[in-house]
């Protein structure tokens, strides 16, 4: 018999599944709804196979939920929305045209610095819903998952994935349908709750806008990212190869093999046999071996080997090898060649309301080095644009930092921003350029690899060699030259630039000290203290505070804003972006926070605004010229474009994204650029 819901009001819709990847072939097995009046309904399949995990589904309930889903006079509630919906359209070919409500993205916006948007802990903290129900069933799938391995059939990975078991195994239990209704119940209920919240608070229309970006997001999921396996593969077999020799190099230091990822022995190895001295300990006490702890022994072949290995091994590890286990055929193209990644951009986990991704972390992707001075893996090279199509790539310039410009008024930073001069690159200069600066000289050291060893050297930094007279000796481990030697080289390496490290690095493809500057202009935006700055630099405390003292000299307003900001913050308990969007400060971190959240969430609401825009833009463009957002990192638009985009459409991007409605009073310029190989080898545009 059909459920008697009272379809006039919103119902909420949540969806059980064999498991958590949708695009990985993990289906729903039932589905539960619940009615404003607090009626429910579920359904589980009787005919799944335990050996394949998928299930039949009953005709008639699933047309009764396409029928709900498909009605856009029928309002759906859902607690993680593009999680369900993906599971219903993929497996049972419902799409959603009724209005969406999102509980996960209401509470966000109700209360942003929420620790947990989850379901269960959200109802037990306002409703006061117990989440027994969860802990006896994941107790009896436990008990189930012992009988059914006995019997042989596919378990899941984790006790989530196997909630069918139950059932399965008996007829007649009823805990998973217990466990599915109170899901219902909970996202109805957390639907009214936090709809009068946003409401009361004058909250409602950020939440407006952020439902009016989540079809778009949704979109740009489904088309996906497409990769080149081959170029994955090549950069795996790469980065294992680069792990492999630097462990080896490893190994050869310390005069026997040890695990590179044990604590325990890199302490024993680094600061009882090598004798470095300790600069940071562990909360525990003991000497850390993190890369803050090692940045004064960078020049050590061993320490600089370990850097090289941790890279390494960490690009095969969380890029390239994840990429393979996520990549799919394209559904789009068919090309064999072609693979796609459908990577999960989630708009509610953020405090400051900026995207985070999973599966994989795009925005854990690097630029050519980190900020150890070890090759930073080529994650974005294997991101490509599908046959036919081309990568644009609309980046926000100094975004942050002109935000940040913009609230101090300093005027400094203003006039550097009125005259088209890098605030970032005065930094730099000023921190690691100069004659007779210590700083540079250790810089061009690193940046010139004068004491690193390499499986190949890039073809820049050997003709800099040669014309330097540097002889790579290292290489073979044979470098007899002198700490003063080394000093030699890079004075006059960085003599032919003017001592303009910035130009120094570019002429070798490197941007390592303008990244430190970049990381300092930030972290004393956002709060950082001497310690925080010390670790950007790779200088002693001293060195730090007295950086940071001519700093305050050079930007006096900058300095006065944060003290007036905090004391704001502290006055009222909140912040508000410049669109609105309530920030929550906690009275303990304020100093740290109160800018950094207006700053951040400024920029994620300027952003996200942007994506909503450029969507309805390419969307009327499509009957000239097929585009499709594909990406969003950071401030970044990845765009998916017919090869030969028209200037008008290019400069039209552009436009959109730059029209902040008057809400700043400076530009927030977009850099346009096309790709046609890979996301890493870009093109600017001249607009």
């Amino acid at each position: 018999m059909l459920p008697k819901l009272d379809l006039t009001q919103p119902i909420a819709i949540d969806t059980e599944t064999f498991g958590l990847y949708p695009w990985q072939g993990d289906s729903p097995f039932a589905i539960s709804l619940c009615d404003s009046k607090g009626t429910t309904a579920y359904w589980e399949s009787n005919n799944i196979d335990p050996f394949l995990r998928t299930c039949e589904y009953d005709t008639e309930i699933f047309e009764y939920v396409r029928n709900i889903m498909s009605n856009p006079a029928c309002t759906v509630v859902m607690h993680n929305a593009k999680f369900d919906c993906r599971m219903l359209e993929l497996y049972l070919g419902i799409k959603l045209k009724a209005k969406l409500h999102e509980t996960a993205i209401m509470a966000r916006i109700a209360v942003s610095n929420e620790l947990n948007v989850g379901l269960k802990p959200l109802s037990k903290k306002y409703l006061s819903i117990p989440d027994d129900d969860e802990k006896e069933l994941k107790k009896e799938v436990m008990t189930c998952r012992r009988q059914a391995k006995k019997l042989g059939y596919n378990i899941g990975e984790k006790v989530e994935q196997d909630y069918w078991l139950p059932k399965y195994l008996d007829k007649d239990n009823t805990i998973c349908e217990t466990y599915a209704t109170v899901d219902a119940e909970r996202t109805i209920l957390l639907y009214y709750f936090y709809d009068e919240i946003l409401r009361d608070e004058g909250s409602y229309e950020i939440y407006e806008k952020e439902m009016q970006l989540w079809p778009i997001v949704y979109r740009m999921e489904t088309r996906g990212a497409a990769i080149s396996e081959k170029i994955v593969k090549e950069e795996l077999a790469y980065n294992l190869k680069k792990a492999d020799l630097a462990l080896k190099d490893l190994y050869a230091q310390a005069r026997g093999e040890f695990n590179p990822n044990s604590p325990d022995q890199l302490q024993e190895i680094l600061y009882n046999v090598l004798k470095l001295p300790v600069s940071r300990y562990t909360p525990g006490g003991q000497p850390s071996t993190d890369w803050k702890a090692l940045r004064t022994h960078f020049g050590h072949p061993f320490v600089r080997a370990l850097m090289d290995y941790r890279a390494s091994s960490k690009g095969a590890r969380d890029f390239f090898q994840k990429f393979l286990d996520l990549s799919l055929n394209d559904h789009i193209t068919g090309d064999p060649n072609v693979k796609v990644i459908h990577a999960n951009f989630r708009q509610a986990t953020t405090v400051t309301g900026r995207f985070s991704c999973s599966d994989p972390n795009l925005q854990q992707i690097q630029s050519k080095e980190n900020n150890t001075g070890a090759e930073a893996p080529k994650a974005r090279k294997p991101f490509i644009p599908r046959p036919g199509y081309e990568l644009i790539l609309a980046d926000y310039s100094q975004l942050q930092l002109r935000i940040f410009a913009d609230f101090s008024k300093e005027p400094t930073m203003m006039q550097a921003i009125a005259n088209g001069r890098d605030i970032h690159d005065e930094t730099t200069q000023r921190a690691w350029g100069g004659k007779g600066n210590p700083a540079a000289i250790d810089s061009a050291i690193v940046s010139l690899e004068l004491r690193s060893k390499h499986i190949t050297v890039d073809p820049l930094l050997k003709e800099t060699w040669d014309k330097l007279n540097f002889n790579p000796k290292s290489m073979l481990g044979l470098n007899t030259y002198t700490d003063r030697a080394l000093e030699e080289f890079a004075d006059r390496w960085l003599s032919w630039f003017d001592y303009r490290i910035i130009d120094a690095e570019k002429s070798i493809g490197k941007s390592t000290s303008r990244k430190r500057g970049k990381n300092i202009n930030f972290g004393k935006i956002f709060g950082a203290e001497a310690h925080a700055v010390q670790d950007l630099l790779f200088v002693d405390e001293q060195t730090a505070r007295k950086f940071l003292k001519e700093y305050d000299i050079a930007f006096p307003a900058m300095k006065r804003y944060m003290q007036e900001a905090v004391k704001e913050a502290l006055a009222v308990g909140h912040v508000y972006t410049v669109y609105g969007r309530k920030l929550l400060i906690d009275p303990e971190t304020a100093y740290t926070t109160a800018v950094n959240y207006r700053v951040q969430g400024s920029e994620a609401d300027l952003v996200k605004d942007a994506m909503i825009r450029v969507d309805a833009y390419l969307r009327r463009c499509r009957s000239r010229h097929k585009a499709y957002l594909t990406m969003q990192v950071h401030d970044e638009l990845c765009i998916e474009s017919e090869v030969g985009t028209p200037k008008w459409m290019l400069r039209g991007i552009k436009t959109i994204m730059e029209d902040h409605g008057g809400r700043f009073s400076i530009p927030m310029p977009v850099e346009v650029s096309i790709s046609r190989r890979s996301w890493e080898e870009k093109e600017k545009v001249c607009l």
